[in-house]
């Protein structure tokens, strides 16, 4: 009688064999649904951030326009002229280090 055993041990360093053992039996509708699931969440982050940065943008360009409207004006006060520059100079400056990567600590 011959012998039918199986060595695991001689398959699995057998340079011609690649062994996994899959111990989740996922079922695939789940698998699917998962999916979609981070599709959909991943979408929803991507217009988010999408709208976060619009308003951002819009913000920060109304606020330069502001700024730059006042400083033009030659009736208002030396204080309001100061206090748009400042602003002024600080929006330029956020950009510019958000441009170069630089972060203030």
């Amino acid at each position: 009688m011959a012998n039918n055993n199986l060595d695991l041990n001689e398959l699995a360093n057998r340079a011609d064999h690649q062994i996994s053992i899959n111990l989740t039996s996922d079922d695939p509708h789940k698998r699917e649904s998962e999916i979609r699931i981070k599709e959909a969440e991943a979408q929803h982050n991507r217009t988010k951030e999408l709208i976060l940065h619009g308003l951002t943008g819009s913000t920060v360009s109304i606020v330069v326009l502001l700024c730059v409207w006042i400083i033009g004006r030659k009736s208002l006060s030396t204080d309001d002229g100061k206090l748009a520059l400042g602003l002024l100079t600080t929006i330029v400056s956020a950009l510019l280090g958000y441009i170069t990567g630089k972060s203030a600590k």
